[in-house]
């Protein structure tokens, strides 16, 4: 509320609206010193809201911190998107005493029933949406049916295709969720790597999970991705430290 007051939001919207577009990240005129500091602005204050309670606008929040310096007045427009949208629907998260009672998911969908010890990391990718064509990934982690942890940001290369980027985020995912799992540890003293926490990452693509455990074909031209392929295939084995990983298809 005291942001939507000190930036003078007064419209609402049911979702944020703006619109990108390839050349955005190269405005069309002088980036003014004062248009850069209140895009800065705008986007820290979003930053903040959405690392604590607001995961739905991690993406878009993302979007604008990133053109802040290359063009800042897209940046102002995102973020004021972004705060029509948030005057709109003020909330945040709200947590249930133990697990959930929809332990398949809302819509029956998980492949693995959720218990109080299971880590679950969600990972997507957006091909090609960046900027310089890089794509957009995001991540979810959920413990015990409830989210504890998100992210949304370019990927620091461009890939080839859908499954080679989603390979990326899917390093990424197990990346996180171990970071995820060490704290958790740490919190309710397991030792981490014991096996005591379920880990499964979901993702949706199937010929990078099948790519992940070693099953698929691959024609690849570049070394660094088949590295990615072994890094994912010996935590789905079992055989690297910090305990077996599971690797599932969700449509």
């Amino acid at each position: 509320k005291e942001m939507i007051q000190r930036f003078e939001v007064e419209k609402s919207s049911d979702f944020p609206r703006f619109h990108l577009a390839e050349g955005d990240d190269m405005p069309d005129g002088e980036v003014l010193p004062s248009d850069v500091k209140k895009a800065q602005s705008m986007a820290g204050a979003l930053l903040w809201l959405s690392t604590r309670t607001r995961p739905d606008i991690a993406m878009a929040v993302a979007t604008a911190c990133r053109w802040c310096t290359k063009n800042a007045l897209k940046s102002i427009e995102v973020s004021n998107a972004i705060m029509q949208y948030v005057h709109g629907n003020q909330g945040g998260l709200h947590y249930p005493r133990g697990v959930s009672a929809e332990t398949w998911g809302k819509r029956n969908q998980l492949k693995i029933e959720r218990s109080g010890k299971l880590l679950e990391v969600f990972s997507d990718i957006s091909f090609g949406a960046g900027s310089k064509h890089r794509s957009l990934q995001g991540l979810l982690v959920f413990f015990a049916g409830v989210p504890i942890g998100w992210q949304s940001s370019q990927q620091a290369f461009v890939t080839h295709s859908t499954a080679e980027s989603e390979l990326v985020g899917y390093c990424e995912a197990l990346n996180v969720g171990r970071s995820m799992e060490a704290m958790i540890c740490a919190m309710i003293k397991e030792q981490v790597g014991t096996n005591a926490i379920e880990r499964v990452i979901y993702g949706d693509n199937a010929a990078a999970i099948s790519m992940a455990h070693g099953t698929g074909t691959s024609s690849w031209r570049t070394r660094h991705l088949r590295v990615r392929s072994s890094y994912l295939k010996e935590a789905l084995d079992g055989t690297a430290p910090g305990g077996l990983w599971r690797l599932l298809h969700l449509r």
